[in-house]
Formats: structure tokens, sequence, C-alpha cells
């Protein structure tokens, strides 16, 4: 008998906070993820050496071909954590590339001008759906930019590739 009592129909109360449950549940399990996301790893690198090690990174190199421009001195340096933020919003725009973009080549530019960083990232693949929608990884890109006090945008059209543009006081 206590098969058949499981087996019974719950009461509407009872599926609303079983829904309910699972959806704060999920809600908690992608904040820590969000948060562990942002997390950083202070590197004592110049931006300049940390994105060349990126760009020649196999895990990129094996599914695309990456191309570095760089007008950045060698000793340029941003802080340990401001530098862990830049490179994993370039680490998400490769990893977006290798994934969704089907590019064959990719080019990396950062320079300094004005007292700012500017990167830009620009593929060759099928660029952004008119209606994509932003994911965890986006969403992670833009909150570090913002984290940097400075701004990214996103662009892609359809058939003609992606460029993603990063713009950061020094």
């Amino acid at each position: 008998e206590s098969a058949r009592q499981q087996a019974a129909p719950q009461s509407p109360i009872t599926e609303r906070l079983t829904t309910a449950t699972s959806v704060l549940n999920d809600a908690i399990a992608d904040l820590r993820r969000n948060i562990g996301e942002l997390h950083t790893v202070a590197t004592n690198e110049s931006l300049a050496v940390a994105l060349r090690r990126l760009a020649e990174d196999p895990r990129f190199q094996s599914m695309v071909d990456v191309k570095l421009s760089l007008d950045l001195p060698e000793t340029d340096r941003l802080s340990p954590e401001r530098t862990e933020h830049v490179l994993a919003i370039v680490t998400e725009a490769l990893s977006n590339v290798v994934r969704h973009a089907r590019a064959h080549q990719v080019l990396l530019e950062a320079e300094r001008i004005d007292g700012r960083l500017r990167l830009a990232l620009q593929d060759d693949g099928i660029g952004l759906p008119a209606a994509a929608i932003a994911g965890h990884g986006l969403l992670n890109m833009h909150d570090r930019a913002r984290l940097l006090n400075g701004q990214i945008v996103i662009a892609g059209h359809a058939g003609k590739g992606t460029l993603v543009q990063l713009d950061i006081p020094r």
C-alpha cells in the first residue's frame, strides 16, 4: 500500500512547492557557477606575454588559426587581477569561436591608445544569429568588462563573422 500512496497524485500546493524548489535549486547552481567563473587567479605576466600565450594555446590553435597583432610593450602591465579579467574575456571569446562560429581564422588585436587598452577579436565564421540569446559566457564577458570600468561590444552578422571589442581604461 505504501507504493500506492507514493503514486497518488500530489496536491496542487505540493506540486507548486516541488516546482519552486527545483527552480530555486537551479538558480542557486547557476549563481554558484557564475561566481566561480568570475573568480580570477592573479598572474604576473605582462599583458602582451599573456595574450601571446593564449593565442598560441593548442586548445584554440588546433581548431582555428589565431593571428595576433599587438601594439603593446612587452613590459606593459595591468594589475594581476585586471590582466586575468582581460584574459578571461579573450578565453571566452576564443572558446565561443571554436564552439559556435565555424571559423577558419581569428584575428586578435590589442593596442594602447590615449591611456586606454583596446582589444578586438574578429573571426571569419558564420556570425551571430539574429535571435542570439546571451548565455552565461557572454553575460560573464559583460560583467568582467564592467568590473574593469570598460565597455564590451559583441557584434556579428550572419555569414560575416563576429567582432568582440573591449575598451578599458589603463
